[in-house]
């Protein structure tokens, strides 16, 4: 490519790749709100890489998920799977599937636009958990990406470590 890259700030580059990408988003409680605004409007600019410029321009399918942690001792040995009685990963761990894999961005969009802050602990490990699972949605012939838009310090860095690995070995 001998062409020199558009220089435009109000949109990113285009992505014409076959990927599917995973956006975890940190909503907990200290991001705080000004830090979830600034999160979601990255997170929304992102989605404009993945737009077709043109019919059959772009192959991407993203999907999101939001997370936070839990609120409550409790709770956190539930969410660690010390206990699993009646856990609603949701509810409890306050990590949530927005959406699954798609191709439509501005949906996508709409739902970041919408996200509220959770204003708890930072549960790293069990979003990427769950993104590891959307993982094996992804279509086999597609590059797969993960990102994950954060603050700070997750609620454990030996699980998140961990668990950032396993997603490393299926993005690959």
């Amino acid at each position: 490519n001998t062409e020199p890259c558009p220089t435009a700030r109000d949109k990113p580059l285009s992505c014409r790749s076959k990927v599917d990408v995973i956006l975890v988003l940190d909503a907990s409680d200290s991001t705080n709100a000004e830090g979830l605004k600034r999160i979601t409007s990255f997170a929304q600019r992102f989605t404009l890489a993945f737009e077709a410029v043109e019919k059959g321009a772009s192959d991407a399918q993203m999907s999101v998920i939001q997370f936070s942690g839990p609120r409550h001792m409790g709770t956190l040995k539930k969410c660690f799977g010390m206990k699993s009685d009646g856990l609603d990963v949701e509810r409890d761990c306050l990590i949530k599937m927005v959406q699954h894999f798609s191709s439509d961005m501005d949906a996508t969009r709409s739902k970041i636009a919408e996200l509220p802050w959770l204003k708890a602990t930072t549960f790293t490990s069990a979003a990427l958990g769950m993104a590891s699972a959307e993982l094996a949605l992804a279509r086999k012939d597609a590059k797969k990406v993960v990102l994950v838009v954060t603050d700070g310090s997750p609620l454990s860095r030996l699980r998140t470590a961990k668990a950032a690995s396993q997603d490393r070995k299926s993005t690959r």
